[in-house]
């Protein structure tokens, strides 16, 4: 079952895809598409996908305006 984002825990240096997903607020469909776009590479850590925060965060500044 999937969490809503309001119970997500943004507190910690790695997330999971849907969690990485719901930081950027898109769908998990979206980011996996455009990921490669914004050169964010994943960890694999004990058969999960993990994304660090800050490189969502610099992607995210990256591509204000």
């Amino acid at each position: 079952m999937k969490r809503p984002q309001s119970e997500m825990n943004f507190n910690k240096d790695f997330l999971t895809i849907e969690e990485a997903a719901a930081y950027c607020g898109v769908s998990v469909s979206h980011f996996t598409r455009e990921r490669a776009e914004y050169r964010l590479g994943a960890l694999f850590f004990m058969g999960k996908k993990l994304f660090r925060k800050s490189d969502l965060q610099a992607a995210i500044e990256k591509k204000s305006f």
